[in-house]
């Protein structure tokens, strides 16, 4: 083996700036026999090596690849064959889990997990949804969105908790976790924004803390369809502080009023109570939202019996108000405002395509406003009112129907084209009391 301090010129460097490798003193102090062997018995200190030596093992004398090399080689193939397999079979694990993850969100096994009395089922249906939430596919993300808002309302004390803990248990900030289901370079329709923004905002008001609003939602756990009178939704209505509240108390609503209780309600607080107008202005912007994006197909809860029967509600308890009430400016003013809310319900409804074939169940909202207001208020001493009332027909009617305008085949399109539509749209023999705030109110 040569000394390596003095190389032969053929084995110089070719750099001379090479940097040098300073070995401490104490490392040639060192005894050890594969040291020595190397060396030949030369004990010498040896104090630098360049980075281009040639006495490693891994070359020849004759600057071919050494065992060493080739071993070496062998074992980074392997190496890179065995980390390649790895990864394929991590990613068909990833990719058979979240399968299966949304297997059981498309087979409605979630609704057992919340439905039952463990709370880990609880905590194992909420990661669910979050996976299926930050899926890829738009159309697993907006059936998440949608079985998050339905649950979110079905079991409105349990559900909310049980996401709760599982951010809590992994530390996770909500709004990090709702950004990410959203993806910049995809153009989403109006459906999907507006459930991807109902389902962050279930999560935000999970985690929330305990709120009012999360306090009033929480009353309905366990409530039955169309179970609750009208009265039941006065903590919540006075809870919501913007539209997203509001948007959840009319699915409330249209999940548990069983359409009666309005008369009683307005007997005891007036035209002007705040949770009665909060509840107008909740049905008519969940109907703006219906109507807003004209030509896109909208799939939203809308429970037309709901806005129905708060309309006739308001109508009758508007009937049995005393002159004396009449008279009184700040119930006269409330009675107007509410009254311009039922106007913008009315014209909803008569431009609901749907709601033409409903006919039979429901005539008098069938009528024009005219009608309307003249069969809601049959006596000579609500005269000068029903002036008024008809006088909102100017004072809206061109404004709602540019800002909404009717669909194709509704009501307000068939008067207006009454030769394209063939049929009869008034009946006489409607009674005002059927199916509005009597005991078997349940259409």
């Amino acid at each position: 083996m040569r000394n390596e301090e003095n190389p032969p010129s053929s084995q110089q460097p070719a750099h001379t700036d090479t940097p040098i490798l300073d070995i401490p003193s104490d490392v040639s102090s060192v005894s050890s026999s594969f040291l020595d062997e190397d060396q030949g018995g030369d004990t010498r200190t040896v104090s630098s090596y360049t980075y281009y030596s040639t006495w490693s093992s891994n070359f020849t004398r004759s600057n071919l690849e050494g065992p060493g090399r080739l071993l070496g080689n062998l074992y980074s193939r392997a190496g890179r064959v065995l980390e390649k397999n790895y990864y394929r079979l991590k990613n068909r694990e990833v990719i058979k889990a979240y399968e299966d993850t949304v297997a059981v969100l498309r087979s409605g096994g979630i609704h057992g997990m919340i439905g039952s009395d463990d709370q880990q089922e609880h905590e194992k249906a909420c990661e669910i949804l979050l996976t299926c939430a930050l899926s890829y596919d738009v159309r697993v993300q907006l059936d998440t969105f949608n079985l998050i808002g339905y649950l979110f309302i079905t079991w409105p004390a349990r559900f909310p908790s049980a996401f709760k803990r599982v951010f809590e248990r992994e530390n996770g900030l909500v709004d990090l976790v709702t950004f990410s289901w959203k993806r910049q370079s995809v153009e989403y329709t109006f459906e999907w924004l507006y459930w991807y923004k109902y389902a962050s905002r279930c999560l935000k008001i999970s985690t929330s803390g305990q709120s009012a609003f999360i306090q009033a939602i929480s009353q309905f756990e366990g409530a039955t369809e169309r179970s609750l009178g009208f009265k039941h939704f006065e903590a919540l209505l006075l809870s919501c502080n913007d539209k997203a509240d509001l948007a959840f108390s009319v699915d409330l609503f249209h999940e548990h009023w069983n359409l009666r209780g309005i008369e009683e309600y307005v007997r005891s607080n007036g035209l002007g109570d705040l949770a009665l107008v909060s509840c107008a202005i909740a049905f008519i912007n969940r109907w703006e939202r219906y109507f807003n994006p004209p030509g896109e197909d909208v799939a939203l809860p809308l429970r037309v019996t709901v806005s129905l029967h708060f309309l006739y509600g308001i109508a009758r308890s508007t009937r049995y108000l005393k002159s004396v009430e009449l008279e009184e400016p700040s119930e006269y003013n409330a009675l107007l405002e509410m009254w311009a809310h039922v106007f913008k319900l009315h014209h909803f409804l008569r431009s609901f395509q749907f709601f033409a074939s409903s006919q039979a169940a429901y005539p008098l909202s069938l009528k024009s406003w005219r009608d309307f207001c003249t069969e809601s208020l049959p006596d000579l001493k609500h005269e000068k009112l029903l002036r008024i009332l008809l006088h909102l027909e100017v004072t809206y009617g061109a404004l709602m129907s540019r800002q909404f305008p009717a669909e194709g085949g509704s009501l307000i399109d068939r008067e207006a084209n009454p030769t394209e539509h063939q049929f009869s749209l008034y009946r006489d023999d409607f009674d005002p009391d059927h199916n509005s705030d009597s005991e078997d109110g349940s259409t």
